[in-house]
């Protein structure tokens, strides 16, 4: 029994001594978006606040929050420079939006508009070109506008969305 005690303690003491990483939250703006971007990592949320150009790819495990009736801009240039390392994951509150490649797909006036809840797009196969889009709330295509499920084209990348 005393050897088992020993050996519990003995493991409990490894543990603790064992760093560890835990999931953090950031609220950013604009300036601080891609540098905090830059050093997250699996399970970190970032709530944007404002509105702002994405430069630097979503890590894997890291989701990117737009909120605050805040804009998320991925330029066509952008967004094919970042393909292959963005394993993320974007969610954009009821009110703020999303543009890709100049198409504004997601917010006021755009091609899709959320009147409430959140859209979320999972970008884990983006480098297979493939956004996995779930809507939790209400949302309507707008007169005018159009949400495809079928290939589109994105400044010559073609994502299924």
């Amino acid at each position: 029994m005393k050897k088992l005690s020993a050996i519990l303690l003995a493991v409990a003491l490894v543990v603790m001594m064992v760093p560890t990483v835990w999931a953090t939250e950031h609220t950013v703006g604009a300036s601080d978006l891609n540098t905090t971007l830059e050093t997250a990592m699996s399970g970190d949320v970032i709530t944007l606040n404002e509105t702002a150009t994405l430069t630097e790819a979503i890590g894997e495990g890291v989701t990117l929050k737009v909120t605050n009736n805040a804009t998320l801009t991925v330029e066509a240039t952008t967004l094919t420079s970042i393909m292959g390392d963005t394993k993320g994951t974007i969610v954009v509150e009821a009110g703020s939006g999303l543009d890709i490649a100049g198409i504004h797909m997601v917010g006021d006036g755009g091609n899709l508009e959320l009147a409430d809840g959140e859209l979320t797009a999972d970008l884990s196969n983006l480098a297979g070109k493939e956004i996995r889009i779930t809507v939790n709330g209400s949302a309507t295509v707008p007169a005018g506008e159009k949400w495809t499920t079928t290939a589109a084209s994105l400044g010559g990348a073609k994502l299924n969305t």
